[in-house]
């Protein structure tokens, strides 16, 4: 007779059973913290990439308000507030706690509140200011920092200033000017000759920026003197950058400047020779 025989599947014992349990919550766990982790690093980042988008973008807006200021910037740090003009608009930017706002005004247009929803620039900024000390030589340094949760963006620029000295005031086209190369101290400089045609007379003590554009580099301005017309020019009124090439004289009438009248100032560099060629005006304004 043959014998026949069962084969029996008893399956996984208790033991096989909690050992696998195991093994698979460990799998889990380890799985679980990768994501958790995942999205931690993904929220960071986001975040960082937030502040520096919002940095970027504030500091871009302003800039742009800033390059055609031929007509002054004022800061004021104890109130966080500066006004950026130009011949026909003014900006007002003003950091008020953490958020910043803007608003854009007519030239001549007063003043208001502008600490409302409409004009608000942006939020999380946490310090804002503008250095002007570089005013007349042709740029403004700006600073912001941006704050989000742990994550803080800060940038520090020069902004240059397009059309520098093209102010409201300027009155160069009803001016004909005159240059004159001199040799003093055995070196050549620039004589102006300048005769204002504006139809009127231009009082005792007006105040007069003039501005010029030199077209060499490596020129150390050093003097600009008054021959007649204008009062004594100190070395503090004599502002010229070299990266720039702007050079901007403040000065004042020694007496009226009477309609068809001239005055009369000299130009000279610390070393080496300054000629026409090297110097023009780009305005005259009071």
């Amino acid at each position: 007779m043959n014998e026949v025989k069962t084969v029996r599947n008893q399956g996984m014992s208790l033991v096989e059973l909690l050992v696998s349990v195991a093994a698979l919550s460990v799998a889990m766990i380890g799985i679980l913290a990768l994501i958790n982790l995942s999205t931690k690093y993904y929220s960071s980042s986001s975040k960082e990439v937030e502040v520096q988008s919002e940095l970027q973008t504030t500091f871009a807006m302003v800039s742009n308000m800033l390059v055609d200021a031929n007509c002054g910037v004022t800061y004021t740090s104890s109130t966080k507030k500066a006004t950026i003009a130009n011949k026909t608009k003014k900006y007002v930017v003003q950091l008020v706690g953490n958020s910043l706002y803007a608003k854009e005004f007519g030239a001549s247009e007063a003043e208001t509140s502008i600490t409302s929803a409409n004009n608000l620039l942006a939020d999380h900024v946490e310090s804002f200011l503008l250095d002007t000390s570089h005013y007349d030589d042709g740029y403004v340094t700006m600073g912001m920092r941006v704050k989000y949760g742990s994550r803080e963006a800060s940038m520090t620029k020069n902004v240059f200033l397009r059309n520098t000295g093209a102010d409201a005031g300027d009155f160069h086209d009803q001016v004909t000017e005159t240059e004159t190369e001199e040799t003093v101290s055995a070196k050549k400089v620039v004589k102006y000759t300048l005769v204002q045609n504006t139809g009127a007379g231009i009082p005792t003590n007006t105040d007069i920026t003039i501005r010029f554009k030199l077209s060499v580099g490596n020129k150390d301005i050093n003097s600009v003197t008054a021959l007649s017309g204008i009062a004594a020019i100190s070395a503090n009124n004599i502002h010229y950058n070299k990266i720039t090439g702007v050079l901007t004289v403040h000065c004042k009438t020694s007496g009226a400047w009477n309609n068809g009248a001239n005055v009369m100032f000299r130009v000279a560099t610390s070393s080496g020779d300054l000629n026409p060629d090297d110097i023009c005006i780009t305005s005259i304004s009071k």
